[in-house]
This record gives C-alpha cells, sequence and structure tokens, in this order.
C-alpha cells in the first residue's frame, strides 16, 4: 500500500507529491492527460512564455515565437519530469477513478493509498452547449494554434499504465514521433485573420494581447461595464490604451446568448440580437471542476463549485484530500500550489497555518502589456467597505533605477488607513509582477506605513518606488 497517491500533475498535485516524497513517503502520481496539467502545460504558464517571448523581442517573426516556444515547453517537460524522478515520486499515465476510499483503478492496475490527494483541476465549461475545437475554441484549442509540443497519444496499445519516462521530450522521442521535427511543421496560416474572445477577464486580456501582436483582428466580448472587471480604472487604462493601439475593438455591457459555427466561422449572438462572426471565437469564461470517477460511489461529497473540503482540505471521506481547481475555493496557480502544499504538510503531522478561506492578501498578477500586479484591496473595495484611505503614488519613471532602466511608464499605488497600514498596493508596469509576492508578506504582518519609511531598500533599485511613494502621503 502506498503512503500517498495524488491524481494530476498540475500545480496542485505537483508540489503535493514532491513534498510527501522528499519527506521520506512512498508516492505514486496518476496524470490522465499530458504532464503539468493546465497550470504547467495548457494554460497559465504557456501564456507566460508566449508572451514573454513577445515581450523581450516585439519584432520577433511568429515562426522564431514558436521555435522559442518549443524549446522553453521542453524544458517545462524536463523539469517536471526530473523534479518527479529526484524527489522519488512514481509516475503513472491513465485516468484514475475510485473503486473504493483508498484505492483506485488505472486501467488494469490498482493502487491501494492510506492517503489519496485529488488535484484533478478544472475544465472551461461550455455554456452555449458549442463544440470545441473547430472554430470555437477553449484556450487548450487556442494555444494549439502556436503549441507545437503536444504528444500525438498518450494512450497505451496493450491496455497497460504509461510510466514518464516514456515521454521525455529528448531527441529520441521526437524521432519516433512522439514531437513533429520543426522542418515538418507548417507556420503557415496558422494563425486566424480573426478571433473573437468572449470575456475581458485575465484569461481572454492576455490571449488578445498574445493574438493582437501578431495582426489577428480581435474583438473582445464581455459581459460587464468594464475591461478586466474588478479592477479600479487607473489600473484597466493602460492596459486597454496598449491593446486599442493594436487595433482590439471592445463590446462591453453585452450579453452572448448564442454560439454557432459553420465549415469556416463562429456565429456569436448578443440578448440585442446583434450577430458577430469571425474565423475562430474562445470562450474565456466560467470553469467547471473535473470530479474523479468514483467519487460519487465512494460517498465524496460535491456540488457544481466543487469538492467539499474542511480547513486541512481534507473531503468528508478520511483521508481523501481535494486541493486546487477541483475543490473550486479559489481558482489560481498560486492558490492550487498553497493548498497542494498544506494538504502535503496536514499528511505529514506538521501544524499548518492554513490561510483564510477569503484568500485576503492573495497576490495576483496580470501579464498583459503592461503588466497588472497587485496584493490588498482596491479603492472600489475600501469604498464599498466604508474604509477611509490616502493614495500614495509613484512612477516608476521617477525613480533612480528607473531612470537609469529608461523607463517611461509604469506606477505604484499604496492604499493606507487612517491607522497607517497597509491596505492595498497595486502596481502597473514592466515585470511588476516580480514585486507582488513580497509585498503580500507586507500586508499579511499589517506592517504600518512608517515601518515601511525607516526600512533600507538596496539603492538603486525599482524597489524604492515603495518608499518613494510612502514618502509623499
Amino acid at each position: 500500500m502506498k503512503d500517498v497517491l495524488v491524481l494530476g500533475s498540475g500545480p496542485a498535485g505537483y508540489y503535493a507529491a514532491t513534498l510527501c516524497a522528499q519527506n521520506g513517503l512512498d508516492v505514486t502520481l496518476v496524470e490522465k492527460g499530458e504532464l503539468g496539467g493546465t497550470g504547467f502545460r495548457l494554460g497559465a504558464l504557456p501564456v507566460k512564455i508566449l508572451l514573454d517571448v513577445v515581450k523581450q523581442n516585439p519584432l520577433i517573426t511568429y515562426e522564431d515565437l514558436l521555435k522559442d516556444y518549443r524549446e522553453k515547453m521542453m524544458g517545462v517537460q524536463n523539469k517536471l519530469e526530473s523534479d518527479l524522478e529526484r524527489a522519488g515520486v512514481g509516475l503513472i499515465f491513465g485516468e484514475g477513478y475510485f473503486i473504493q476510499k483508498d484505492a483506485i483503478r488505472v486501467r488494469d492496475e490498482i493502487i491501494k493509498a492510506k492517503n489519496i490527494i485529488i488535484a484533478t483541476g478544472s475544465r472551461p465549461s461550455n455554456p452555449f452547449g458549442a463544440v470545441w475545437g473547430n472554430s470555437i475554441l477553449t484556450h487548450e484549442e487556442a494555444l494549439f494554434i502556436t503549441e507545437l509540443t503536444r504528444p500525438k497519444s498518450l494512450a497505451s496499445t496493450d491496455g497497460g499504465c504509461l510510466m514518464a519516462s516514456k515521454f521525455s521530450m529528448d531527441s529520441t522521442n521526437i524521432q519516433q514521433g512522439l514531437f513533429p521535427p520543426l522542418n515538418e511543421v507548417s507556420f503557415k496560416n496558422r494563425l486566424p485573420k480573426d478571433i473573437i474572445i468572449l470575456g475581458a477577464n485575465v484569461e481572454g486580456i492576455e490571449f488578445a494581447t498574445l493574438f493582437s501582436r501578431f495582426g489577428v483582428k480581435v474583438t473582445v466580448i464581455e459581459m460587464m461595464q468594464d475591461i478586466l472587471p474588478g479592477n479600479d480604472s487607473d489600473l484597466q487604462q493602460p492596459v486597454i490604451e496598449t491593446l486599442k493601439s493594436f487595433n482590439v475593438d471592445f463590446l462591453t455591457g453585452e450579453k452572448v446568448i448564442k454560439l454557432d459555427e459553420t465549415d469556416d466561422k463562429a456565429i456569436v449572438t448578443l440578448e440585442n440580437g446583434k450577430t458577430l462572426t469571425a474565423v475562430k471565437c474562445l470562450v474565456c469564461l466560467s470553469r467547471a471542476p473535473n470530479i474523479p470517477k468514483g467519487a460519487e460511489g465512494i460517498g465524496i461529497e460535491y456540488d457544481g463549485a466543487g469538492i467539499k473540503v474542511d480547513e486541512n482540505f481534507l473531503t468528508n471521506v478520511p483521508n481523501v484530500y481535494a486541493v486546487g481547481d477541483a475543490n473550486g475555493r479559489c481558482l489560481m496557480g498560486s492558490v492550487a500550489i498553497n493548498q497542494g502544499i498544506s494538504a502535503a504538510l496536514h499528511i505529514l503531522g506538521r501544524e499548518v497555518s492554513i490561510q483564510n478561506s477569503s484568500y485576503e492578501g492573495l497576490p495576483r498578477a496580470i501579464f498583459a502589456i503592461p503588466e497588472i500586479a497587485g496584493v490588498g484591496l482596491q479603492e472600489w473595495e475600501l469604498r464599498q467597505k466604508g474604509i477611509k484611505y490616502k493614495i500614495a503614488k509613484h512612477q516608476f519613471a521617477q525613480t533612480w533605477r528607473g531612470i537609469s532602466k529608461g523607463y517611461t511608464e509604469g506606477f505604484i499605488k499604496v492604499l493606507v488607513d487612517d491607522d497607517d497600514r497597509l491596505q492595498g498596493i497595486w502596481m502597473v508596469g514592466r515585470d511588476v509582477s516580480e514585486f507582488v509576492g513580497t509585498f503580500s508578506i507586507l500586508l499579511k504582518q499589517k506592517v504600518s506605513a512608517d515601518i515601511i519609511k525607516n526600512s533600507l531598500f538596496v539603492h538603486p533599485s525599482l524597489s524604492e518606488v515603495l518608499l518613494d511613494a510612502l514618502l509623499r502621503l
């Protein structure tokens, strides 16, 4: 019997499995699709890789982008495999389903474990009953317009379980046909001439940024009145202006009621009766949890939002955990990682300080051009809560390091209450996502503005933007 069995190799499953194995437990990880799941292979990280290449070289050709992307995705695959192997995690490819409270079947093999961690993630929901993959896309199909690293098949020919070593992205596997050689890939006509994106949320805006940079005519439709709903207007505006400069159109306050397709285009019908057409339509709306087969049969409680868990991410079934998107608490990679680590520590018998269920102080980032990143409350939230606040704002271009780097845009906005406590730190600019993790610690520890004013910063550095802003309060 295994000590731990993990279902799913995305961020939550990867961190849970490696931490348990590094601490001497016998761990097996089961993955039904591609190693890395949505977070590492099919969503968040791949999009950031593409955007990073474009940001670093705005004049890059589409062909060179794909070559660079493939190399980096090989690095992701190699890291996943080597990290799991180094930690001592056993890896099996195939779909696992519950047959008992402590047993999972993967094809013809039954694996028993003292603890089972469900980290099966989520999938795009389908509110219009559309068929994915032709003219109507999820983020996965949108990535496969550029994705060159997807194995032809993860299915075993003999009904057995596939082990990770068969899928390393080395030259041998490329020669065996798992991955097409670059000289056999046609780069022509891969991008659509136009695309409609449903949802001006983080996912929608990041894809709009990517596609528009290569001349695709992008139209973004959002039911709410704002682009990037839930963000202050001064944070939204620089991103909107950049996208408009690349000929992106926005339709806000518009509800989509129907989504159809013909052989060569997608047709979007709005509530006002207007229809729009494009070669492709990317749906960036809600997501649904992936509930493992057999979960209901062993009594695991769940609903449309996800699997129900307690403060330790335990389900109602003893020794069965659910972490990440599968429990629906907060669909973010950072939260999935945190929950995977927390579940592992609980299994290891260590005292765990769990983030509160509202995830206040959660660092967030939008990898558009420019980036938006921050932690804590925004102005609209402070007004909604009736909290009085002061604004400390400073431009990156006016920091000493910003001058030396030639910064021309970007700013920090610090929100401080009447008790001198930080309520929010928000930034717009180049690579601001790199700051926000550290800033989240300041808010979690309820640090006062005066403490920061009396702290030492590296000089010259971009981090001084926080000090410069607060000195102007």
